[in-house]
């Protein structure tokens, strides 16, 4: 069984918000934070430095906690979990 074309699309666009979302968030942790500290906040280039390490430390740490509470945006909504849950009900109803 083929998915639909709106699962697919809903799959595509799926992905496509998650590396939009991810790349902002890098973006902004090492450009946009370090700038906005050393411009408005008057941090040296060092106190910035390692502020910003530090965000993109717990940046990092969040990826796989993220992955495990919100398993919807992972398996759910994917065109491999759609043919993962219907692998078997085309081979049951052929035999």
């Amino acid at each position: 069984m083929q998915p639909t074309v709106g699962e697919t699309a809903k799959a595509i666009l799926l992905g496509i918000g998650r590396l939009m979302g991810w790349s902002a968030a890098g973006y902004t942790f090492l450009v946009v934070m370090p700038t906005y500290l050393q411009s408005s906040l008057n941090a040296t280039f060092h106190q910035a430095l390692v502020a910003s390490v530090l965000a993109n430390a717990g940046f990092a740490v969040t990826i796989p906690i993220v992955r495990l509470f919100v398993p919807v945006f992972s398996d759910f909504l994917t065109v491999n979990a759609w043919r993962r849950e219907n692998a078997g009900a085309g081979s049951s109803q052929c035999s």
